[in-house]
């Protein structure tokens, strides 16, 4: 059924992203929502030339921010998939 929604976006013109890990040299990462590969590269050339690091699709992805006393926020956890996935990759 999942093929079917995704064949009837395609007809209608309606974009289909994934979600991109990129793991940088130096072992950090970056999560990007694209169309395919080569747009997540452009992407991440926001934090630095992505060409030549290990980027790939990741099939889920959950993060859980805590809003702090100061009203800023920061990552408390990722979810079980998530957190998998990047570390299969480091």
């Amino acid at each position: 059924m999942r093929w079917v929604r995704s064949l009837a976006h395609k007809k209608k013109g309606c974009r289909t992203d994934a979600v991109f890990l990129c793991r940088w040299q130096n072992g950090d990462f970056s999560v990007v929502k694209a169309g395919n590969k080569e747009e997540a590269i452009e992407f991440l050339d926001e934090v630095a030339n992505a060409e030549g690091c290990s980027v790939t699709a990741i099939k889920d992805f959950m993060a859980h921010f805590r809003l702090r006393d100061d009203g800023e926020s920061e990552l408390e956890r990722f979810g079980e998939a998530t957190y998998s996935d990047i570390m299969e990759r480091s």
